[in-house]
């Protein structure tokens, strides 16, 4: 990801509620909300080894990922969206 700092700082930079995961998508959310443009290119590889923490203990970053999933959606859809998601995990099993 690149970004200016004018506009990482125009919008708070990144939330600080996300542990680990989805906290990208929520910023561009907000910098695209801000009147920011957000740009994909997918002639851009980026090779990224999975980080440590996950390999130390899966079950946490498992759990790390819904948690902020479940975020992401209260965030920027509200709390009926959190309780949909929260309700379709639990019936795949896969609910914090």
């Amino acid at each position: 990801m690149l970004v200016r700092r004018s506009a990482f700082e125009r919008v708070g930079g990144f939330d600080e509620r996300y542990f680990l995961y989805f906290e990208d998508a929520d910023f561009c959310l907000r910098l695209r909300s801000a009147g920011g443009r957000v740009y994909y290119d997918p002639s851009i590889t980026v090779v990224h080894e999975r980080g440590a923490s996950v390999f130390k203990d899966p079950a946490r970053a498992r759990r790390a990922y819904r948690e902020s999933q479940l975020l992401f959606w209260e965030i920027h859809r509200g709390r009926w969206a959190r309780r949909l998601v929260h309700a379709c995990l639990r019936l795949r099993g896969e609910a914090p």
